[in-house]
């Protein structure tokens, strides 16, 4: 559980019993597998539930970081435990209950302590009954989504009534079959506290690529594009790095300066600075230097000053958060969002806050925010992050949105700007699009991605650009982090703004509206209603209460899960994407990528096509 293990629900009985039968220990596990002894502990010592690790006894009161709750070793019988509480280690969820199974709490998670018998097991997170097929001895399965601990009869905690400390054995999710406890020794080392939210959230892109492939399924989870980058980029790589030492001065494969070379900035400088609301570029694209005092404009241009490089643009958003928060501060986002923030923030020790923006009924509509839940949001913020295009639900807002945006962040002066806008160059047909600098120039770092505009996203480059006051710590926190990019690439993207850029642009755009106009269609006649968006690489869809009926649940984490697996499609839960779940839950959505190849986008229309054949003869049956 503190690595992240992936304790992963079933909803197929087989699936259960095949992961019982390959990994199960000899060893019947502790009734829910919620208590455990290692070998430092004594009875009466508080056990981290979740490491393993001894706390600590005799009154010495240690504990993990700041998770004082913990489960304690504390026999009363041959049979039977203790039934006070127990506590989960880091989120306070209740493990053990003092009441009789039938009045178990949400979040209790162990089956009936107070009785010789283990008639039923208890999810440990939701409380959820895990029912029981067949006779006494049958596989488990998972009837709320949930991640389980294994089940064993009462009489193993006859074992507790011996005082002598015994050796710690490996506890397994009777379901999964992943390791839940760890078999190191209490006073062993342990990962800093601020990693917690990391090790126990689920990597939902990991999560799905691992399930689609193992069950063969059209992966339109990750956001890359499957039909390849251009071949002009192999092209440019190797004409602008042939030996270490280039022609034109500097070298190939040594160190750039720190936070990116000189010649990139300034392309980047000049392509981004009258769109972000600065003056026009003081020189040509590759100058030597731009210099504001070069021109006349009263508005000076965007300068090499103003740019930093950065390894991808999750670093630079990083960087920003480095750069520009302390332990405490606050972050406003609208969400759903680019989920790669939290992550970073949570390692800052940043409080992240959502700000919920809503689809309209009409497809056609875009994603609004509500003025009062962001001003009182704003109420002590540090930074405003936003995320145009939205990722992921693909919105531009429009010039009318962002002054209003602008107009309430006024009321809010010390508010920093992290407009991350990595889509901006996959702008589909028909959609209008303005840079948020472009109305909040002072007070914007805005974040870009060479890896999104030119569908090379392995080559890890992005941008922060902004006011060079702004942009100066940035490249502190960078300079220490990984000094500079990869230098070849950097050279390689120099010309390819120089030369090759808008040409690509266009065609790029040009095969990613096909792609999302033949994905769109084809979730709309599957019954999905379809929200179209304006750019990036997704289609956000709701699903309809018949598919929703058919796989059983209202989750979408778990609807992603039965789509990979019985319908052969992986799409993305929306949730994630959320600091908080979703005001409406009776709507759900799911995220579909059509940044893929033909042959991906082609086996998932044909596997989606099945479900409404499916919906018109749940149809024709209801009229019967």
């Amino acid at each position: 559980m503190i690595r992240g293990a992936g304790l992963i629900n079933s909803t197929k009985r087989a699936v259960a019993t095949e992961a019982v039968g390959r990994t199960r220990p000899a060893m019947a596990p502790f009734l829910g597998d919620a208590t455990l002894i290692c070998a430092s502990a004594r009875l009466g010592d508080p056990i981290c539930a979740f490491s393993g690790a001894n706390l600590g006894g005799g009154g010495e009161g240690r504990t993990l970081a700041a998770a004082p709750r913990t489960t304690t070793v504390t026999p009363t019988g041959a049979n039977r435990v203790s039934a006070s509480p127990r506590y989960c280690g880091f989120s306070g969820a209740r493990l053990f209950s003092s009441v009789a199974v039938e009045q178990y709490a949400e979040g209790d998670a162990c089956v009936d302590v107070l009785r010789n018998n283990a008639t039923e097991t208890i999810c440990a997170f939701s409380g959820a009954t895990l029912k029981k097929f067949g006779g006494p001895t049958a596989s488990n399965t998972i009837v709320r989504p949930a991640r389980v601990f294994s089940t064993a009869t009462s009489s193993v905690f006859s074992a507790l009534s011996s005082p002598p400390a015994r050796e710690l054995l490996p506890r397994f999710c009777g379901l999964s079959g992943a390791r839940l406890f760890s078999t190191t020794p209490g006073n062993s080392k342990r990962v800093a506290s601020k990693l917690t939210m990391l090790m126990n959230k689920p990597n939902i892109f990991a999560e799905s690529t691992m399930l689609a492939n193992k069950y063969g399924a059209a992966n339109l989870g990750q956001g890359f594009p499957s039909y390849g980058a251009p071949d002009m980029l192999a092209t440019y790589l190797t004409q602008e790095n042939v030996s270490d030492i280039r022609p034109n001065g500097g070298f190939a494969f040594q160190y750039s300066v720190p936070g990116g070379s000189f010649q990139l900035r300034d392309v980047v400088a000049s392509h981004y600075s009258e769109s972000l609301g600065y003056g026009p570029p003081a020189a040509p694209y590759g100058a030597p230097e731009l210099k504001a005092s070069s021109t006349t404009t009263a508005i000076p241009p965007l300068t090499r000053d103003g740019v930093l490089v950065t390894v991808g643009g999750q670093e630079a958003i990083y960087t920003a958060l480095s750069a520009w928060t302390d332990p405490g501060d606050k972050v406003v986002a609208l969400t759903p969002c680019y989920d790669g923030i939290f992550a970073s923030a949570s390692l800052q020790g940043v409080k992240m806050v959502g700000v919920e923006t809503r689809p309209g009924d009409d497809v056609g509509q875009s994603w609004a925010w509500d003025e009062a839940e962001l001003r009182a949001a704003l109420e002590d913020a540090r930074i405003f992050y936003i995320t145009n295009p939205s990722a992921p639900t693909g919105t531009c807002y429009s010039a009318d949105e962002l002054n209003r945006l602008a107009a309430v962040l006024a009321d809010y002066p010390d508010v920093l700007v992290l407009a991350d806008e990595v889509y901006h160059h996959a702008i589909l047909d028909g959609a209008e699009y303005t840079h948020v600098s472009s109305v909040l120039r002072d007070r914007t770092l805005s974040v870009f991605s060479a890896g999104k505009s030119f569908s090379c996203t392995g080559w890890r480059v992005g941008f922060i650009a902004g006011p060079p006051e702004l942009v100066g710590p940035c490249r502190l926190v960078h300079t220490a982090i990984n000094f500079c990019p990869t230098t070849p690439v950097q050279h390689a993207l120099a010309a390819l703004y120089a030369d090759g850029f808008q040409n690509f642009v266009q065609t790029n755009c040009a095969v990613l509206n096909k792609k999302c106009a033949k994905l769109c269609a084809v979730l709309d006649k599957a019954g999905f209603k379809v929200h179209r968006p304006d750019a990036g690489y997704f289609v956000v869809a709701e699903v309809p209460t018949s598919l929703r009926a058919r796989a059983g649940t209202d989750d979408d984490v778990e609807l992603a899960k039965w789509l990979t697996m019985e319908v052969g499609v992986t799409a993305l839960p929306l949730t994630p994407f959320y600091t908080e779940p979703p005001s409406d839950p009776s709507r759900v959505f799911l995220r579909f990528a059509f940044c893929k190849d033909d042959a991906t986008i082609g086996l998932a229309a044909e596997r989606l096509a099945g479900l409404a054949t499916y919906d018109g003869e749940d149809a024709a049956s209801d009229a019967a």
